[in-house]
């Protein structure tokens, strides 16, 4: 039960009162891991974003130069003497 304070208000159980603060200390803390999380999530997003942009330019290249370029062991002077 609550008991009249001296300022004519309704006295706050100390319990009560030290749970509130700490559940008060564990919001601000996970709100600051949120931001930071977030923060974290679009610095990967625009990573991927731009990994992704740049495969796509690589994998152009390799097409239009798959006809240009000799395949790796296809150059004679690559090959071995018949002899060996």
């Amino acid at each position: 039960m609550t008991e009249p304070g001296a300022n004519g208000g309704n006295a706050v159980d100390p319990q009560i009162a030290r749970d509130v603060e700490e559940l008060q200390i564990k919001l601000a803390f996970l709100e600051r891991q949120v931001a930071e999380l977030d923060e974290v999530l679009r610095q990967v997003a625009d990573d991927n974003r731009a990994l992704r942009a740049e495969l796509r330019e690589l994998r152009e290249l390799r097409s239009t130069d798959e006809g240009l370029l000799p395949a790796i062991g296809n150059d004679p002077a690559d090959e071995r003497p018949p002899h060996y």
